[in-house]
């Protein structure tokens, strides 16, 4: 169950990079 939250967390992560990324990229 760690292991399958950290691996959440972390692809939750990255994908709020990448809407942040694409954000400031339309923006």
């Amino acid at each position: 169950f760690a292991f399958s939250f950290q691996f959440f967390t972390r692809l939750a992560t990255v994908f709020a990079e990448e809407i942040g990324d694409f954000s400031i990229g339309v923006i």
